[in-house]
């Protein structure tokens, strides 16, 4: 099957440079309608999950409070305990070789950093920066060998206001989208190869909007909306492709989660649902994925987390994007608090539960620090 979806891919491509009169009609309506690249349908490898704490626990935060990379998971997450906030982290990724001919990879560097600081009680606001996404494509079959790659690198604004059992949030996200694409296709008049290097640059702005409940002490219930967006992308190619213009859809994301918390043992637990309208994009169906972590504390100066997830492709053109490559994560972690300096370290992998073409382990470390 592996073969079969690699050949099916690089005759794919191959079809393209043989009909490059009709590129765009023929490419975008006989392979994919919207922009394959720029799209979360590559969420299965090119998310980084930046946010250690919440990475180590799941991915779960929905409803939890945290520090300015948190924002991204919730704005209204956003929490300090002291005036001001600096957070780093980074992120190192296995590569994947989705078939005997494609690879994928990650591209560096893969980091956040963040500041934030309290205007006063109850008012939080800061500044990310994070490569939310990033991958790269790799097709090597021979008379084909092509290389995509695609970056998105997100600055962020997330304010936080908090009034009595209420937490409410807005994130302002300046998305700067790039996507290349780099190939060398062998013929028997140019046995060499001949060269291609086309690329994109998108900058769109989308909002995310967030509320955290607290009815109980020991209970915390999250929610965040992402609003669905569509875009154009301007392909400009030197050789070969004639340049083009696509579509890119980002769906409707709502995510709910609900936080128990157990202070008297030093143990909390996150659930998180997540729906995502992917019907939006041509041969998708839409996505839920649940996310549940825990997080205990045995001292002061220590925190320990642990958790699980889902990554659902639910491509329902299955002799591409078959449902096994559907993943379900195991994560661990935790935080080590050092001279008012807090160390955080995840590990997720997908390659645990159930091993498919696209498993990948990732580990995340990052340092976080409060003044």
């Amino acid at each position: 099957m592996n073969y079969f979806r690699g050949v099916l891919f690089a005759l794919s491509i191959i079809f393209v440079f043989s009909a490059t009169d009709s590129f765009p009609q023929n490419f975008y309506l006989n392979i994919d309608p919207h922009d394959y690249l720029i799209s979360p349908s590559q969420d299965y490898y090119s998310l980084n999950f930046l946010s250690v704490v919440n990475a180590g626990k799941g991915n779960t935060g929905v409803a939890s409070k945290g520090d300015v990379t948190s924002a991204l998971i919730n704005p209204a997450s956003l929490t300090l305990t002291k005036k001001y906030q600096t957070v780093i982290s980074y992120g190192i990724k296995t590569s994947s070789d989705y078939t005997i001919t494609d690879n994928l990879s990650q591209v560096h560097p893969s980091f956040s950093a963040g500041a934030a600081f309290k205007l006063f009680d109850g008012l939080n606001a800061g500044i990310l920066y994070s490569n939310r996404r990033n991958m790269s494509y790799t097709v090597n079959s021979g008379t084909l060998r092509i290389e995509q790659v695609f970056n998105e690198q997100v600055f962020s604004i997330p304010v936080s206001v908090e009034y009595d059992i209420l937490k409410a949030g807005i994130g302002l996200n300046f998305r700067l989208m790039h996507g290349s694409l780099n190939g060398i296709y062998s013929t028997v008049n140019f046995p060499d190869g001949t060269n291609t290097y086309g690329k994109t640059d998108k900058i769109l702005f989308t909002p995310d909007f967030g509320i955290i409940l607290s009815p109980y002490q020991y209970v915390s219930i999250g929610l965040m909306l992402s609003p669905a967006g569509e875009f154009e992308n301007y392909w400009e190619y030197d050789t070969l492709f004639p340049n083009h213009t696509s579509t890119s859809r980002f769906p409707l994301r709502i995510t709910a989660g609900t936080e128990l918390r157990f202070p008297r043992e030093g143990f909390k637990i996150s659930f998180d649902y997540t729906f995502e309208n992917m019907s939006d994009l041509i041969g998708y169906e839409n996505r839920s994925n649940v996310n549940i972590g825990a997080e205990y504390e045995p001292s002061q100066n220590v925190t320990v987390r642990s958790g699980f997830f889902t990554m659902n492709t639910q491509s329902n053109r299955k002799h591409l994007y078959p449902q096994s490559d559907n993943q379900y994560f195991l994560t661990v972690g935790g935080s080590y608090l050092y001279k008012g300096i807090k160390f955080n370290l995840a590990l997720l992998s997908s390659s645990l539960v159930m091993k498919s073409d696209i498993s990948h382990t990732i580990i995340n470390f990052g340092a976080a620090y409060e003044f």
